[in-house]
């Protein structure tokens, strides 16, 4: 901004030296080291000038380069903030699912205790059945020990009864 102000100013003093050039010559050629001098300011200026173009050019590509940078880092903040609301959100539903898990668990645990309970009670049954199985196994071997027929007949009434 200063440099095009310190700009407008020189075109400004450039046509003003300009005129005073022109006056200058129609004056005289007495005059002449009035217009070398004339002629070097207006030299200097001119180069003045250009360097303060070069540097306003130069200024004006810096500013766009910052201007698309920063539409750079907004559209990546844009996009962090878009991915951190994604993430939260999936976290959310991730942990939801986490504590149907948790209480489908608990269930099952509880179901498996009640089954484990039956098995063993089932067990149990089992065994007093086999001991019963095995009382009336050996009490039936104990019967054919004492029970033994004498003779045809007794093995024959045995048969009756």
């Amino acid at each position: 901004m200063q440099a095009a102000r310190k700009l407008s100013g020189d075109l400004t003093e450039l046509k003003l030296l300009r005129i005073e050039r022109e006056e200058t010559q129609r004056l005289k050629k007495g005059k002449q080291t009035m217009e070398d001098s004339t002629a070097k300011r207006l030299s200097e200026m001119e180069n003045a000038l250009r360097k303060a173009s070069g540097q306003v050019d130069r200024a004006n590509a810096a500013v766009r380069r910052l201007e698309t940078e920063n539409a750079e880092i907004r559209a990546e903040m844009e996009a962090s903030k878009l991915s951190a609301s994604e993430s939260v959100t999936t976290c959310l539903e991730v942990a939801k699912r986490e504590k149907k898990c948790l209480k489908r668990l608990l269930a099952w645990e509880k179901q498996k205790t009640k089954l484990q309970a039956e098995i063993a009670d089932e067990k149990g049954k089992i065994k007093e059945l086999q001991q019963c199985l095995a009382n009336i196994e050996h009490a039936r071997k104990e019967a054919e020990v004492c029970y033994i027929p004498k003779s045809t007949t007794d093995t024959y009434t045995h048969k009756l009864h």
